[in-house]
């Protein structure tokens, strides 16, 4: 059931954290993406991915989630496809741990304001306050993930006044 914005966000005070979607926006990790792929691919010995072909992958690949991906890859083999998405992100985190440090706040005085479905599922795994933003995708999927509340872009006046309630 997503709450209402009236007292959500209140509960925090103070806030120590806001997690934003970092993923390309807060941290410049657009290169990591294909760089995994890559490596992958050429593992697998895929036949949609040329060397180091970075136009291939923010045609076909970049925003899609894992689903889409191993099916579009491994059309033929879709369990085959989602190992592959596993291995992948396995080998994204790697990549990632060697740019992004722990952030150390309490999660009872953290939230975070994402859009895509799979982060929004992730923060709400781990027990925090997620803003679920429309921005990328269906008001509907965002939903389905279960965000706190929904925004529809960071001018919403939700969001603006649960913000407000920070400050009394």
């Amino acid at each position: 059931m997503l709450w209402s914005s009236k007292g959500a966000l209140a509960k925090l005070a103070p806030p120590e954290a806001v997690l934003f979607d970092i993923d390309g926006t807060l941290c410049d990790s657009d290169s990591l993406h294909p760089r995994a792929f890559q490596v992958m691919l050429q593992e697998v010995d895929c036949f949609q991915w040329r060397g180091s072909n970075e136009e291939y992958f923010f045609e076909n690949i970049a925003g899609k989630h894992n689903d889409d991906i191993a099916r579009l890859l491994f059309p033929n083999d879709f369990p085959r496809g989602l190992k592959f998405c596993e291995d992948k992100e396995a080998m994204l985190r790697k990549l990632h741990s060697e740019q992004l440090k722990p952030l150390k706040r309490a999660k009872d005085h953290t939230f975070i304001l994402e859009d895509s479905v799979s982060g929004i599922k992730a923060g709400v795994a781990a027990g925090l306050l997620v803003l679920g933003l429309t921005t990328r995708n269906p008001e509907h999927s965002v939903l389905e993930a279960k965000p706190t509340f929904l925004i529809k872009d960071y001018d919403d006046p939700k969001l603006w006044e649960a913000l407000e309630e920070l400050d009394t």
